[in-house]
């Protein structure tokens, strides 16, 4: 975009169809898509944020992947998802998830120390 000496603006067709691409691709659930910060102005601006909430969204659906996977496969009901550089709704959703985590381990640890307990001998547990 260049703003004009009358002062209107003169906005960059192929700019915007990049942007445009790239919402696309994160509306359909393609973090993974960049757009190419050079020079100054608000398109470089633009580009620059649409990269950070593509990390963000990359590392939201990264952490819940490894937290299902540590968790549910591995067994390691202790591990919960990293906040890294999340903010705001991006936090809460990981804070929500971890509590998520954190209310199903608790009756599995609950059951896993009665069987324990049990396989010792104690039969008064609860």
């Amino acid at each position: 975009m260049k703003k004009q000496r009358n002062g209107t603006v003169e906005v960059d067709a192929a700019a915007l169809n990049r942007l445009l691409a790239g919402l696309v691709a994160m509306r359909d659930g393609n973090f993974r898509r960049r757009l190419t910060v050079s020079g100054d102005g608000v398109m470089t601006e633009i580009a620059a944020v649409f990269n950070e909430v593509a990390d963000r969204n990359l590392h939201l659906t990264g952490e819940l992947a490894r937290v299902r996977r540590v968790v549910g496969r591995e067994g390691k009901l202790t591990e919960r998802l990293e906040t890294g550089a999340c903010e705001g709704s991006w936090a809460a959703a990981i804070d929500a998830s971890n509590e998520l985590v954190d209310d199903l381990a608790r009756p599995v640890s609950e059951v896993g120390r009665v069987l324990s307990a049990v396989a010792d001998g104690d039969l008064e547990q609860r």
